[in-house]
């Protein structure tokens, strides 16, 4: 199942956008995604939960569209496996286009290890998706070996800090 987090501005508090999480449900208990997603990673479903995840989310911002324009957009997780698989602009694209809903409702959250893989290919991804309209997160930074010139490079508009700078 899906589940969603705020995102707060840190100056203002108000919900800059909703991340969504996925949860799997087995025998009564609910199971988050770090203790079932590493398993996934390596497997081709890893695709299939991204693009199912990326499917509900399109699906539900059409619903609620029918109720209102203002709401923060979400934000979706994507792999490495999927973000360079050679389909996920693609991809958006039919999304945004059966479900006939606006881009700016949608933030594609990627890892600094998946931009690191590729840099010259996730920069054109990361481009493309902004022509469309959508903003990009990246998540856990800190973690690989970006330099702030790096950083500076990309077309990013959010950037989570991984936590492990934020305990001590």
């Amino acid at each position: 199942s899906l589940h969603f987090q705020p995102i707060f501005e840190t100056t203002d508090r108000h919900v800059l956008a909703n991340e969504v999480l996925i949860r799997w449900h087995k025998d009564g208990m609910t199971i988050p995604a770090k203790d079932f997603i590493p398993q996934c990673h390596d497997m081709p479903v890893m695709r299939t939960i991204d693009y199912y995840v990326l499917d509900h989310v399109c699906q539900l911002i059409a619903e609620w569209l029918m109720i209102t324009k203002e709401f923060p957009p979400f934000s979706i997780n994507i792999s490495d496996k999927t973000f360079n698989d050679g389909m996920f602009i693609q991809e958006i694209k039919n999304r945004l286009y059966q479900y006939k809903i606006p881009s700016r409702y949608l933030i594609i959250e990627i890892t600094e290890g998946t931009l690191l893989m590729n840099h010259k290919y996730s920069q054109e991804v990361l481009n493309e998706l902004k022509s469309l309209g959508i903003k990009i997160m990246i998540d856990d930074f800190g973690t690989g070996y970006f330099s702030l010139n790096f950083l500076k490079s990309l077309s990013c508009d959010f950037l989570k800090i991984d936590p492990v700078f934020l305990n001590n």
